[in-house]
């Protein structure tokens, strides 16, 4: 069922005829190079970008978790400017925008060298500072593995290269792991059994994720290239920050943007920083900084999290929620041109209170105007990590006067 207020029948007419669900599509390519809790479907931005902006015009995802509306963005010849507070995601983001250098990873990696080259430095790693910890969740030789990895990416000169190398070292630190279950074990902190420690060759995991990067770089090329998007100007259109989605909306020039294409936190469904707790600890301090933050901060970031999971119980944690997010809708009015247009993607949880009313409320009261929703369906793969969120609600709304 979807719902309109819009005079001209433009919403009814086009975006009422879409199937939302896309039952037979699910992310892939460079939108799969990392695992992120609740991402939505790449398809959902894909859609709304062509039907809602020109060619060239700001879009604007202030939540942009691990860029799949960024990536959509520039894929699709528009510009992009997002923020995620949680650096991990940024590094992720920043990776998929860089798609274009991919013709250099072998080369600079030395990708068919790496086992011969792990065999020369065999007892010759430093220590690692998070060692003892990190132990618990990988074999010994998974992890002298891991080490040596991080120690040939740290030696990358050119930065674009090295965010990329970072961000495919991070997409495979669950699967290296010995902790088979799903990732809501790593974001609880349950580590495996001694006796289910398990050798797994990280070499080989890093070869494969990175030779899924580039073959996924070289299919967006050839998807941009058939649409007529230049993509050595790609690097040009793009600019991720690891910030606040508030401060980052407020330091964006008035009427900037064409559209914003968000899906904020959903109140006390996940736990983003938690859930990146390997990539913490492999990234520490005396090894590797991402974005200037280190192990160290993992709690101040986890406490500082809009809407978590962890804090859902905590006596103020829905008020904070939905104040935040109102300081959200006035900061989203402010960048959006007039008639410029907000989508967001949220969702309730059946075992919290919802907070689809009060962001409506929220919405309006900073200056817009709902003008179509409609309600998908989360397959149940992807809900058993939403902590039992059914449905989304798609929700597009115009900045008046």
């Amino acid at each position: 069922m979807y719902h309109l207020k819009d005079s001209s029948g433009y919403f009814s007419e086009i975006l009422g005829e879409i199937d939302w669900n896309f039952p037979d599509l699910q992310n892939e390519g460079i939108h799969a190079l990392h695992w992120y809790p609740a991402t939505f479907l790449s398809a959902i931005p894909g859609t709304l970008i062509p039907l809602l902006t020109a060619p060239g015009e700001l879009v604007i995802d202030p939540f942009c978790g691990t860029c799949t509306t960024g990536l959509e963005a520039v894929r699709l010849g528009r510009r992009f400017i997002g923020a995620d507070t949680n650096p991990v995601a940024s590094l992720i983001s920043k990776a998929k925008l860089l798609f274009p250098f991919h013709d250099r990873l072998p080369d600079v990696l030395a990708v068919k060298q790496l086992s011969s080259r792990f065999l020369e430095t065999a007892g010759k790693l430093g220590k690692h500072p998070n060692e003892k910890e990190l132990l618990r969740w990988y074999h010994p030789n998974t992890f002298h593995e891991l080490a040596f990895l991080l120690g040939v990416i740290r030696e990358i000169e050119e930065e674009e290269i090295r965010i990329i190398a970072q961000a495919v070292f991070s997409s495979i630190l669950k699967t290296a792991s010995s902790q088979a279950r799903h990732w809501g074990w790593v974001c609880d902190n349950v580590t495996p059994k001694p006796g289910e420690i398990h050798y797994k060759n990280a070499l080989d995991l890093f070869r494969k994720n990175l030779q899924e990067y580039i073959s996924s770089s070289e299919r967006v090329l050839r998807d941009m290239d058939h649409r007529g998007v230049l993509g050595n100007q790609v690097t040009d259109r793009w600019r991720v920050e690891c910030q606040d989605a508030v401060e980052l909306l407020t330091g964006i020039p008035s009427f900037a943007a064409s559209l914003i294409i968000t899906s904020p936190p959903y109140y006390g469904v996940a736990d983003y920083i938690k859930s990146q707790r390997l990539s913490f600890l492999w990234f520490a301090e005396e090894v590797l900084a991402i974005e200037g933050f280190y192990t160290s901060d993992f709690e101040r970031l986890r406490r500082s999290e809009v809407g978590s999971r962890s804090f859902r119980w905590h006596q103020q944690s829905r008020q904070s929620y939905t104040s935040y997010m109102s300081r959200f809708f006035v900061g989203a009015r402010q960048a959006l041109k007039l008639g410029g247009l907000l989508a967001t993607v949220t969702g309730d949880s059946d075992a919290r209170e919802t907070t689809t009313d009060v962001l409506d409320r929220s919405a309006e009261e900073a200056g817009f105007r709902p003008v179509f929703s409609i309600d998908r369906d989360i397959k149940k793969t992807r809900r058993r990590l939403m902590a039992k969120v059914k449905h989304e609600r798609i929700a597009i709304l115009e900045r008046i006067e």
